[in-house]
């Protein structure tokens, strides 16, 4: 598919479903339930889900590119349209803003601007996302190929998350070593998601809270990979069974909600 076709079928999505503007969201909440937001509709024509990031997709970084590339060219038309330079979003953030207007924007980019061709994606493999938490988003991600990974290997989370210590990582980077890794395990990366997700959980909720106490220490926020490493300085992750990582994970940040409590005692008695 190419940006052409994207935008073509931009305007099919919102002259179908309508079109919100990103001002008429107060606090979060829609005028009315039917109508998409652009990036909605973009996302809609991509085969993406609504709010996910690039991120949950393995072709990420070629998505990525494509998707600047695309919204450079919609700045330009709008920059073209307004007389003045502008961005898209800005262009059409207004309560008051019709989809007529919207149409001419993506009318213009799709006459005036080069094709841009985007990748066929995939999206990670995913089990209980909102269970996990950080659903979509480059957390989400991770948790995602942490979990497919271990599942491929079969290893023990202890083992993998010790392996991901030796050096420090932003969270982009740590997504593009695993990815290296699920490569190496499945070419393909026809991967399956985890049987459980009762670690993964924990450990989204022991990095949340962790980077909420260095909050009001005034410490700058831990990705997930320093804090594989901050952890992996107390006690080595390695060796230790899946078990015992569940019970480390929550002496950081215990389990409040009671369905993932009667899921930690299956796990835990297994």
């Amino acid at each position: 598919m190419n940006s052409h076709e994207v935008l073509k079928a931009v305007q099919v999505s919102l002259n179908e479903k309508g079109f919100i503007p990103y001002g008429a969201v107060k606090l979060g909440k829609r005028p009315n339930e039917d109508g998409l937001l652009f990036h909605e509709a973009v996302r809609t024509a991509l085969g993406m889900k609504f709010d996910d990031s690039v991120y949950m997709y393995w072709e990420w970084q070629s998505l990525a590119t494509s998707l600047n590339a695309m919204w450079n060219a919609l700045d330009d038309s709008a920059s073209r349209i307004a007389g003045r330079r502008t961005t898209a979003v800005a262009s059409i953030f207004e309560e008051t803003t019709n989809l007529e207007e919207v149409i001419a924007l993506l009318t213009d980019a799709i006459s005036s601007s080069s094709s841009i061709e985007f990748p066929v994606i995939s999206r990670r493999p995913t089990k209980s996302e909102p269970a996990v938490r950080f659903a979509g988003k480059i957390l989400g991600a991770l948790f995602a190929t942490l979990g497919s990974l271990e599942e491929t290997r079969s290893s023990g989370y202890g083992d993998l998350f010790s392996s991901l210590t030796d050096k420090p990582r932003t969270n982009e980077e740590l997504l593009l070593y695993l990815d290296e890794m699920c490569r190496a395990a499945n070419p393909t990366l026809d991967l399956n998601p985890p049987k459980s997700i009762v670690i993964l959980r924990a450990l989204g909720k022991a990095l949340e809270d962790t980077n909420k106490a260095r909050g009001v220490d005034d410490l700058s926020e831990l990705s997930l990979g320093e804090f594989f490493i901050e952890t992996e300085m107390s006690a080595n992750w390695a060796g230790l069974s899946d078990q015992v990582i569940l019970k480390r994970l929550l002496s950081i940040s215990p389990e409040d909600a009671e369905a993932p409590k009667k899921a930690i005692e299956k796990f835990l008695a297994e």
